[in-house]
């Protein structure tokens, strides 16, 4: 085929992620779901050419997976659609889809890619000097306002003109990455070169080993994660004994209280990029190990027993998880009012929440492994006694 040729075939349709929080589409009763809808409809109508959306987040795998899906998604010329809102924001896995994808995107020099929907007003945006490096990260793309178009019947003339100026702009980014060559095909194989496969069964399972140092990483945190709760109590207290004190002396409070929670913020962000590494690794072994349990659970003695004390054990670990994120979150709530009051405090804290939110961020992947193991059929065998 010529070079010619192959310039005027049809150009692949283009992909999409759609992130929003579920609750919030619950909330808006369906209405963003359906405005995606109509998104799609009216992208075909201007291009000819289908929008594929991808909604449900399960499908792409948490960690270094995800990060690679996300440059691929780039390379590929694919589009982030993410709808804000206030519990957009409070949700670890949103704003690390977010995140993730605006850093490549920015390296790549495809920020258009990136179409950020504005459904209920956030006050963070509209902050002169945010705290938050997401906030300031957003601050800096141009998302378009539907906090009153929301609320408009989907057939009102606002409402329609509105999905099409969506639509245009999104035509418009397509036409600016494929003016840039941005996307590019998948590498053909080479001759001669040794490509990369899948990891077989035993190297998934080799991984596994990893555990006893996941445990131990995770106990590390816990230590770090107490003593730094113990600072603030301190710092608290020591704040409202000066109460009635210059604001100088509530500085100084401030000041100390930074060089108190500096070394432990970087150790704590060290061992939580040391807890996401090894959950990574740990995760592939697991999701084998699930795919021998109808097996293992049809045999009899201490097979089915080993079996079901796998069962057991990782609906524990899963409670666990989730108990020890929603502890985590309740600290991450608790800076925003601590970093008002100095400067000199946001750096260690900002420290601080990106690793805890590594650690929020591996709730979902625990979690993956319990639902898993739910959607198994293991015939005659009760298995009410392992929840």
């Amino acid at each position: 085929m010529s070079t010619k040729q192959s310039e005027n075939l049809p150009i692949e349709p283009i992909n999409g992620f759609w992130s929003y929080a579920h609750a919030d589409d619950e909330r808006s009763k369906g209405r963003i779901m359906q405005l995606a809808k109509d998104l799609q409809n009216e992208y075909e109508l201007l291009t000819g050419e289908p929008l594929k959306l991808f909604f449900d987040k399960l499908t792409i795998k948490w960690g270094d997976k995800w990060r690679l899906k996300i440059d691929d998604a780039i390379g590929a010329g694919n589009f982030f659609i993410p709808i804000l809102t206030p519990t957009f924001f409070q949700r670890a896995e949103c704003r690390r889809e977010l995140q993730a994808f605006m850093e490549q995107a920015e390296a790549k020099g495809a920020k258009s890619l990136v179409l950020p929907i504005l459904w209920v007003d956030v006050k963070a945006l509209h902050e002169k000097n945010p705290t938050d490096e997401f906030v300031r990260l957003l601050q800096i793309i141009q998302w378009e306002p539907w906090q009153e178009l929301r609320l408009v019947a989907t057939e009102s003339e606002g409402y329609l003109q509105a999905v099409h100026r969506l639509a245009s702009r999104l035509v418009e980014a397509k036409e600016e990455i494929e003016k840039a060559e941005l996307a590019v095909p998948a590498r053909p194989e080479m001759e001669g070169v040794e490509q990369e496969e899948e990891p077989g069964e035993l190297d998934k399972l080799a991984q596994l080993e990893l555990m006893p140092e996941w445990n131990q990483t995770i106990n590390e945190l816990g230590e770090k994660i107490t003593f730094i709760g113990e600072l603030f109590k301190e710092g608290t207290k020591a704040v409202q004994k000066s109460s009635n004190g210059s604001f100088m002396d509530r500085l100084k409070i401030f000041k100390e209280l930074t060089r108190e929670l500096t070394e432990p913020a970087d150790e704590i962000e060290q061992l939580s990029q040391k807890y996401a590494a090894q959950l990574s690794n740990i995760d592939a072994g697991i999701y084998t190990l699930i795919g021998y349990l109808p097996t293992w659970i049809e045999a009899d003695g201490e097979t089915k027993e080993r079996a079901l004390g796998f069962i057991a054990s990782t609906r524990e670990l899963v409670q666990n998880a989730r108990k020890s994120a929603a502890t985590t979150e309740e600290m991450l709530k608790s800076f925003a009012p601590i970093e008002r009051q100095s400067k000199d405090i946001r750096v260690p804290l900002r420290t601080l929440r990106r690793g805890l939110t590594l650690v929020i961020q591996g709730r979902e992947t625990i979690q993956g492994w319990s639902d898993a193991i739910d959607k198994l059929s293991f015939g005659e065998t009760n298995l009410t006694a392992t929840k």
